[in-house]
């Protein structure tokens, strides 16, 4: 941990400088100081990386502090103040710049956005600045990420900055803030938008869903099929379980015990159990995408189980209300189990996001 901090310091203090110097750039538009905290919303998480450092940092502060009243920022104090204003995160040191950044519009191409804090909308028109005089999200985000990563292999763990303090809030009839407006902020590091903006596009490409939702499908897929290779090779005959499902789908032909393994249904039940797993997992890609954070690996797998576990009952209640006996119930869920994990694995560890496109494409 004592590596990735350091490494965290150093970004923050290039971060601190680049920012610094563009700022000085734009001195007579800027209206950011101590006591403007329009951009300090609430429900903010951070990596957990970011929150160690504020852990280390101000041990005493939370523990015996209290967080900001819902509705802002937990470490903003009664005068607008930030209470860890030195190892405040990432996203919190380039608010109030013109930031600019890359995202696929609704035919999927490639475009540059701009935005800016409201207060500091005067001045130069955004699209006239030369992309030297705006903050560029992106590789900032992508360095950020791999320092996590490094520190967490790969699982990208967040922590809501409200839970680091151990004492729960004493006035908790504030408003809270829109939790979209969050999540324009705090994942792609810009000033937020209108919720009704934020809602109208989704967080990552229609391509990045689909390629998401493809390798997620297949991911469950094979978990299924290698799951029932190694039941049938230890219990029956080897590829019985996808012999018998093809063979009562699509012959009709009757779900029992000594079905002898046609290699032509198994191909069959291959290539339809792939298709159909796809399927799911686009579907699974795209829930996942209109949550406000990337869910948890729990709700993501359990809500994938009860999706796969309830459709094969119904299907299979329909259309061949043997067949689950034949093959054993016990046998179906365990499958069901390693698909939804492996998925839920794949789709909370690596979907993608803004800043990895902005990262990754050429400019």
């Amino acid at each position: 941990m004592t590596d990735a901090l350091d490494r965290l310091r150093a970004l923050h203090d290039e971060v601190d400088r680049e920012s610094a110097a563009l700022a000085a750039r734009h001195g007579a538009r800027l209206r950011c100081g101590r006591g403007c905290h329009a951009c300090c919303i609430d429900g903010l998480t951070v990596f957990e990386v970011e929150a160690e450092r504020i852990r280390r940092a101000n041990p005493e502060l939370l523990r015996a502090g209290t967080p900001h009243p819902p509705g802002a920022c937990a470490f903003l104090g009664d005068a607008g103040e930030c209470r860890v204003y030195a190892e405040r995160p990432y996203v919190c040191r380039t608010q109030g710049l013109p930031l600019r950044w890359l995202e696929e519009d609704e035919r999927n191409e490639v475009v540059e956005r701009r935005d800016i804090c409201p207060l500091n909308a005067a001045g130069e028109p955004l699209d006239s600045l030369p992309e030297p005089d705006c903050w560029t999200l992106g590789p900032w985000e992508e360095h950020l990420r791999r320092i996590q990563e490094a520190r967490d292999g790969g699982s990208g763990r967040r922590v809501a900055l409200r839970a680091l303090f151990r004492r729960p809030c004493e006035n908790t009839d504030a408003r809270p803030a829109g939790r979209r407006m969050l999540e324009a902020s705090e994942r792609a590091g810009r000033t937020p938008m209108e919720p009704s903006q934020s809602r109208s596009r989704p967080r990552i490409g229609v391509a990045e869903v689909v390629g998401d939702g493809v390798f997620a499908g297949l991911i469950g897929a094979s978990a299924v099929a290698l799951w029932f290779l190694v039941v049938d090779a230890a219990l029956r005959e080897p590829l019985f379980t996808p012999s018998l499902v093809a063979s009562a789908v699509l012959r009709g032909a009757p779900a029992t015990p000594d079905h002898a393994v046609d290699l032509t249904m198994v191909a069959a039940f291959t290539a339809i159990h792939s298709f159909l797993f796809i399927l799911f997992g686009v579907a699974a890609s795209w829930v996942v995408d209109q949550f406000q954070h990337t869910p948890d690996l729990p709700l993501i797998s359990i809500a994938t189980f009860i999706a796969l576990e309830g459709g094969f009952v119904v299907a299979t209640k329909l259309f061949v209300p043997d067949l689950a006996a034949a093959i054993g119930h016990g046998f179906i869920v365990a499958g069901n189990v390693f698909a939804a994990v492996g998925m839920g694995l794949y789709l909370r560890g690596w979907q993608r996001h803004p800043e990895d496109l902005a990262a990754a494409t050429p400019r």
